[in-house]
């Protein structure tokens, strides 16, 4: 009977023993469970601001193309039209040297063709 005695403080000790790490463990799991949860709860903040400042470097950058885009139209549309110019002068001052030539020429009565003075 004694025996038994023994055998059950010893088995009451045990069963104790695994309460308290069996409480220990819950505790612990409760624990985890919270800090997942607010590792989970950061981590979507984290996304919801990382996709925040995705959108507007893509305005900023769409801005900055556009308004490079313009000045970049504007400097070609100066280039061309200062190209322009500088070649239709040549031409607009031999179509005037052209024309005084040709107020200048006397047609030939014989063949009824101008001939030209230098």
């Amino acid at each position: 009977m004694a025996q038994l005695a023994a055998e059950r403080d010893r088995l009451r000790t045990e069963l104790q023993a695994r309460g308290e790490a069996e409480s220990r463990s819950a505790a612990r799991i409760s624990q985890l469970e919270a800090e997942l949860r607010n590792e989970r709860q950061n981590l979507a903040d984290k996304l919801a601001l990382l996709e925040t400042a995705k959108q507007a470097l893509a305005h900023q950058f769409e801005a900055l193309a556009g308004e490079i885009l313009e000045k970049k139209s504007k400097s070609f549309a100066e280039g061309s039209q200062k190209e322009l110019g500088r070649c239709s002068l040549p031409c607009a001052t031999r179509s005037r040297s052209s024309a005084r030539r040709w107020r200048r020429c006397k047609p030939n009565p014989a063949t009824a063709s101008p001939s030209w003075r230098p």
